[in-house]
């Protein structure tokens, strides 16, 4: 590691200052984006809590979920077959 003092000049901290101050405006929109796709999400959900339950009370069964890709089966020619092309 460098032992030596780090010299900070009033014009570094001032730029560095500046330069988070320009950033302050980006990060309140991006929070405020995020605010709000974290409410819809959430009225999302809800209506489908909600649907779940509608569904659940008429006795409709759940369907099986479908097997991840990564667990299909994949038939791959064998080599006859890929002789005979």
């Amino acid at each position: 590691m460098n032992d030596q003092p780090v010299s900070v000049t009033n014009s570094d901290v001032v730029d560095r200052l500046a330069r988070l101050r320009s950033l302050l405006p980006l990060m309140a929109t991006d929070l405020a984006v995020a605010r709000r796709r974290a409410s819809a999400l959430e009225a999302e959900n809800a209506a489908l809590r909600k649907q779940v339950r509608e569904l659940e009370s008429r006795g409709v069964e759940r369907r099986r979920p479908r097997t991840p890709a990564s667990r299909v089966r994949v038939s791959r020619p064998s080599s006859r077959t890929a002789a005979v092309r």
